[in-house]
């Protein structure tokens, strides 16, 4: 078989073409891979913020129930009787001076 320069520039053509299309290719994975790792830092970043959000709400849940709305610290509480109705309670607050007050009966 004889090359002939139609053949030979067909050929050359076609081997061109391959090239290009083999470039795109890869230009596609990289963005795609790009993209990937960027919606992957946007998913990370959303979590930790949620994350931040609710430790916030959590602490600012401990700290009313550990201080009054004037900044002192309520005295230390445990479930028992309380003094003044005599019902029982889970949280009874132990003043300093032996007298045991639920929250109702404290406030």
């Amino acid at each position: 078989m004889v090359a002939t320069l139609s053949n030979i520039l067909l050929a050359t053509a076609r081997l061109k073409m391959f090239k290009q299309n083999i470039l795109v290719l890869i230009g596609i994975l990289i963005v795609g891979a790009v993209l990937l790792v960027v919606l992957f830092a946007a998913w990370v970043a959303l979590r930790a913020w949620l994350w931040n959000r609710t430790k916030a709400a959590s602490d600012r849940e401990r700290y009313r129930e550990k201080y009054a709305p004037d900044g002192q610290p309520y005295p230390p509480a445990a479930a028992g009787v309380c003094d003044r109705c005599g019902r029982t309670f889970g949280k009874v607050y132990y003043l300093p001076d032996g007298q045991r007050l639920c929250p109702k009966c404290f406030a």
